[in-house]
């Protein structure tokens, strides 16, 4: 809570208790996740996506050509009946590559002159002894294959054969484009010399002019055999053709380079530019999207439109997964100038309370040689290293990201401290030091060449919280304090998954001469993708323990957590809140696993509630099957006992609390919260405790990560939410009473904290305070509280875990407060 003061002669006096809150601040519109992926998932060399009836296919690479289907692009079905070769390969193919393995490379379909035409290459690893063949079937439930022959093939000069085209070029990686007039194109291509284009015969599929030579439409070197481009893909969008290809190195699972490049066309022969106006015949090519996260080397491209989405599928090597192949699917949208954005949003969030747990479970860490956690006043559980031996550890993929947060409290000491370190040597790292020998706020990359810094204009304050956060895009890295930009290096191009970081520390360098690191870190974020300045500011002014944040400013997106949500049925967005009507199938859906690994959790809500039928839920979080829940956390605003429920359950036990009365017309802001290591869990209604009780608690790591669920039940017989939800809230913790006042008081759409405005009265000098963590705030004075307010100068950087300003006095009456 903030004070108002008044000062003159007399001694400084409280007043009114005032509240103090910030608007949200939007994500980018392109911002997503990737769609999730079940069922059989791995692919490499994905083609394009294509849909007949009511499954969509996707072919790639793999032995016999195998190819898997899915009715709703989630739940992906494969066996070994899907394969488009199962008795062997065409004996032309065979003929062609003298020791073929039957592995076909890099599939892509597309449907024209009633027929779908599959392509598909075979070769011989190393080398441009290949063959770009074709398929072709009326159907794909069930499939008829025929085989249509060879499309184009290419042989070393020393060893041609009757039917070799080419001896330059690599004939793999078809990709076909069937233009709106009715022409259609193929371009294939690879590291020996490029990415070529040909047109095709509509009538045969084939290739249309057997004595014109490709068309060469982009190319990474001039020296043969050590081109980096291939996979590439061509999309046409209003009057403009898009040419997709990948840079890098595939197939060395985590290690691979691959990622996707853009540049585009007013004529599909080229040239092809980038952003830049860099034609991609010299190496040109905008990044589109590189590794990050789990998500190491992307590649592959393919877009397939179904009405207004644009479909994006791709292959990864999942880095959770020991670098396995692995089907990835988004949406691809067009900005404002016409060129396409994919974006791949995730987080991991490290709240450090009780051990180096990643929220989802997808990154988590270890705490090593002794580090503990421990209680601060102020912050609650935070990790605290000693400077000598203390340090946490994380898992690799964690590194591959291009924002950093945390709060941290140094304790000082000597230079080149590291808060955090992450990478695999001396030569290849990225690193955050409160101060260098220089005496600055210092974070640095290097990949072997020379280093990349931005350096802030003063060290890291000690003994005091500070929000300190890193954004990275490949051209510039922006340094950020308590939750401004300090510092910025417009020539820092490099990337942190270009470092391939495999030992990555919290509290220790790289370099062994440099002194670990002593002090308290709290809420250590990765973000897979650049936050702007308003979504770094929200994250130095939110809870330090907020995880999901549902505001519901025209989506479900979550702008902490980056797990958003999805409308469902006749769920819709009105006036920045989410509309629920009752009826059957309206809902948002979320990830699974959002409290999963939670050590203790609040949920934190605010809601106008119409009537709701028996077990309408707010949130259900678990597991369903055959029409039943289990092994779920929920709050139904109306039992069939009339009353409320917040119930655990999974396999260690139940807890279960039914406040009297159901909500049913009540506007009402609500917090449960469950912390099973003190055996508390209590229920809060617009800010007033309404019921607590301390009992054995069964932990929520027994929470099913399989759904998520705003106004729908893991119980198929449940009622469906009849509500107005303006704002959800999950927080890995729990929140105090203090805490729960003043969102109560703040209202949704906001940040708020209880935070006292102090005073110091020293005669000639009047010394106004608050905490260090309440960044943001400015004092205001008034010589009349119901008249206008004017903001006073803050204070460059708190001091002693406090913000100070000093005034002198007068011998007027003055009031202050403080506003963010």
């Amino acid at each position: 809570m903030t004070t108002y003061f008044r000062t003159g002669p007399s001694r400084p006096l409280p007043l009114s208790p005032f509240l103090l809150c910030v608007l949200l601040a939007c994500l980018p519109f392109a911002a997503r996740a990737q769609d999730p992926v079940l069922g059989n998932s791995f692919a490499h060399d994905p083609g394009t996506m294509i849909k007949e009836g009511s499954r969509y296919y996707v072919f790639y690479t793999g032995f016999a050509l195998p190819y898997k289907y899915s009715t709703d692009r989630t739940n992906w079905t494969w066996n070994s009946s899907q394969r488009v070769f199962p008795a062997g390969p065409p004996a032309w193919v065979a003929t062609a590559i003298p020791g073929f393995d039957e592995n076909y490379w890099a599939p892509d379909i597309a449907y024209f002159n009633g027929k779908f035409h599959l392509y598909y290459s075979a070769s011989i690893w190393g080398t441009i002894d290949s063959v770009i063949g074709l398929v072709t079937t009326p159907t794909l439930n069930p499939p008829v294959w025929t085989d249509q022959g060879k499309v184009i093939q290419s042989d070393a000069s020393c060893c041609t054969q009757p039917e070799t085209d080419l001896t330059a070029n690599n004939c793999i990686d078809p990709a076909i484009l069937v233009r709106t007039n009715g022409d259609v194109w193929m371009v294939f291509g690879s590291y020996s010399d490029g990415i070529l284009l040909m047109q095709l015969d509509p009538a045969t599929g084939k290739r249309l002019n057997t004595n014109t030579a490709p068309t060469k439409v982009a190319s990474s070197t001039t020296a043969f055999f050590a081109n980096t481009t291939e996979g590439a893909m061509i999309h046409e969008r209003n009057g403009y053709f898009y040419l997709f290809n990948c840079y890098g190195g595939c197939c060395s699972g985590v290690e691979s380079t691959y990622n996707i490049r853009v540049g585009r066309s007013a004529n599909i022969t080229g040239p092809y530019l980038d952003k830049n106006g860099v034609t991609m015949l010299n190496g040109g090519g905008s990044l589109l999207l590189d590794s990050t996260g789990k998500y190491v080397g992307p590649g592959h491209p393919a877009i397939y439109v179904e009405g207004a989405t644009n479909w994006f599928t791709y292959h990864y090597y999942d880095a959770n997964n020991n670098g396995t192949a692995t089907l990835g699917l988004t949406r691809l949208y067009w900005d404002t100038n016409n060129w396409p954005a994919v974006t791949n949003d995730w987080s991991a969030f490290y709240p450090l309370d009780v051990d180096a747990r990643d929220h989802r479970g997808n990154f988590s860490g270890n705490l090593s040689n002794g580090a503990t956690t421990t209680n601060d006043p102020a912050r609650g559980r935070v990790l605290a290293l000693d400077g000598a031996t203390n340090l946490a550890t994380l898992k690799f993929p964690v590194a591959n990201a291009s924002t950093f947060a945390t709060w941290v409290k140094w304790n000082g000491g000597a230079d080149w401290q590291h808060l955090f370190d992450f990478g695999s040597n001396t030569v290849r790292y990225f690193f955050l030091t409160p101060r260098t020998s220089t005496g600055k706020l210092r974070f640095a990359i290097r990949n072997g060449g020379s280093e990349q810094t931005v350096d802030a204009p003063m060290a890291l304050p000690t003994n005091s919280w500070c929000h300190v956060a890193v954004t990275l895009d490949g051209a510039r890295g922006t340094l950020f304090l308590n939750g401004s930009p300090v510092a910025t290096n417009n020539s820092m191009t490099l990337r942190p998954w270009q470092v391939q970081a495999r030992s990555n520390y919290v509290g220790k360098s790289q370099f062994t001469n440099d002194p670990p690191f002593s002090g308290q870190i709290d809420s250590f974020r990765a973000f897979g993708r650049v936050l702007g300045a308003s979504e770094i500011r929200d994250l130095a002014w939110a809870h330090p323990a907020l995880a999901h944040r549902y505001s519901f400013n025209g989506d479900a997106r979550d702008s902490i957590g980056m797990a958003h949500g999805l409308l469902k049925g006749n769920a819709t967005i009105t006036n920045n809140a989410l509309q629920l009507t009752g009826a059957t199938g309206g809902y948002v859906n979320l990830p699974g696993g959002l409290v999963s690994q939670c050590s203790a959790v609040s949920f934190e809500f605010w809601a106008t509630f119409g009537v709701n039928a028996n077990w309408a839920r707010v949130f259900d979080f678990g597991n369903s099957s055959g029409g039943n829940g289990s092994q779920y956390v929920f709050f139904s605003p109306h039992t069939a006992s009339s009353s409320q429920r917040f119930q655990l359950s999974t396999s260690s036990g139940t807890f279960t609390r039914d406040p009297t009365n159901t909500l049913d017309n009540r506007t009402v802001h609500v917090v449960c919260t469950l912390d099973r290591t003190n055996n508390y869990a209590a229920i809060y209604t617009n800010g007033v405790l309404q019921t607590l009780v301390t009992t054995n608690l069964p932990p929520l790591t027994g929470v099913s990560a399989n759904y998520g669920y705003i106004g729908r039940s893991m119980f198929s017989t449940d009622g469906w939410l009849n509500a107005t939800i303006d704002e959800f809230r999950i927080y890995h913790g729990r929140l105090t009473p203090q805490e729960i006042t003043a969102n109560f008081t703040a209202g949704p759409d906001a940040l708020a904290l209880p935070v006292n405005l102090d005073s110091t009265n020293n005669g000639p000098t009047l010394t106004l305070n608050w905490p260090a963590y309440a960044v943001g705030f400015v004092p205001q004075a008034t010589t009349n509280i119901a008249g206008a307010w004017s903001s006073l100068a803050l204070p460059a950087l708190p001091s002693n875990d406090r913000w100070q300003l000093t005034l002198p006095t007068t011998n007027d009456a003055r009031f202050f407060r403080l506003r963010r």
